[in-house]
């Protein structure tokens, strides 16, 4: 989860990456802002589980 101390940079993270899918949406359309978001989405999902194993052990 978000934590108190990095809250600023994962809002900055989140508002690029929606940045740059839309503007991958206003240049070549829904394919490929879809794959964006999907690998983005996978991406953002690895780094959140290893970062909660790590917390745990």
């Amino acid at each position: 989860m978000v934590s108190k101390q990095t809250w600023r940079v994962d809002l900055l993270l989140l508002l690029g990456m929606a940045i740059l899918g839309y503007g991958l949406w206003l240049d070549f359309g829904d394919a490929a802002a879809l794959m964006y978001t999907g690998t983005a989405m996978f991406a953002m999902g690895v780094i959140l589980s290893t970062g909660q194993r790590g917390n745990q052990s």
